[in-house]
């Protein structure tokens, strides 16, 4: 009977902390939309894990917050963003986290600009994609994105 009740705090109590760990992924994602909309470098490379890897479909594989912080620049310089994003499929394994979400972006060109000189960055004023991002707890809890890829959606044939 011990071992029963042993077992059933156990369940009861890794669910708990699997539901503050999608709350606390959840708050990561809105925040990294609000750096996005924003066009805020900074708030958007606190989202990442320092190793950050981006896998762009139409552009090379970024590899360090570093490295994406210099992608970022001409991302924000040339246009504005507002983000629509669905539900979220969040699957935690131990201290890493698979999220899959389709997310809809909005991007608005500044100042007589007509692309954004990043390459693998969005170029359409209208982008659906279907986003797969690897995310790390890091040592203090916390979560942040260890790799970040997406796969545009042609909605016109669904």
């Amino acid at each position: 009977m011990k071992k029963l009740i042993l077992i059933a705090s156990l369940l009861m109590a890794s669910g708990i902390w699997a539901n503050e760990d999608v709350v606390a992924i959840k708050g990561l994602y809105k925040s990294w939309h609000e750096a996005v909309e924003a066009s805020n470098v900074d708030g958007y490379i606190n989202s990442l894990d320092e190793n950050i890897t981006l896998i762009p479909p139409d552009g090379p594989i970024i590899s360090g917050s570093n490295n994406y912080r210099v992608f970022l620049g001409p991302v924000f310089d040339s246009a504005t963003y507002k983000i629509k994003d669905n539900d979220y499929d969040i699957e935690i394994i131990g201290d890493i986290a698979i999220v899959r979400s389709r997310k809809t972006v909005y991007l608005t060109f500044k100042d007589n600009a007509n692309s954004v000189a990043s390459e693998g960055a969005l170029q359409k004023n209208i982008t659906t994609s279907d986003y797969l991002d690897v995310l790390k707890r890091q040592k203090d809890g916390s979560w942040k994105c260890l790799v970040h890829s997406w796969q545009d959606v042609d909605i016109s044939k669904e």
